[in-house]
């Protein structure tokens, strides 16, 4: 076996120690990021959709026929590019006409 000088056992000693001391203090990444600015376009598209759901809701609550609430729908469809449908559970959402959930009332 070779015999090193004690001049590199002990550079060897400081190095490992070294190493295993920046590894455990290092600031770790906990997974949490810069949040997320929204968009102009994103935050007109979340008050439209408020403003969609507030008119449906007080359609629904106004006990209008389902014949004027598809008609309400198809007029948020051409203005907004929204329309309102109920949920399985009972609330109503505001939809993209592509199929994206914009904002969800209880």
């Amino acid at each position: 076996m070779m015999e090193f000088s004690k001049e590199v056992k002990n550079a060897v000693i400081i190095a490992v120690a070294t190493i295993t001391l920046y590894m455990l203090l290092k600031p770790k990444k906990n997974g949490f990021s810069k949040p997320m600015k929204a968009t102009k376009d994103e935050l007109s598209q979340k008050q439209n959709a408020r403003t969609i759901l507030d008119a449906y809701l007080n359609a629904v609550d106004a006990k209008e026929s389902s014949t004027a609430l598809q008609k309400l729908n198809s007029i948020f469809a051409d203005e907004y590019s929204m329309k309102v449908f109920k949920t399985k559970s009972g609330s109503y959402v505001a939809r993209t006409l592509d199929g994206k959930d914009v904002l969800v009332a209880k």
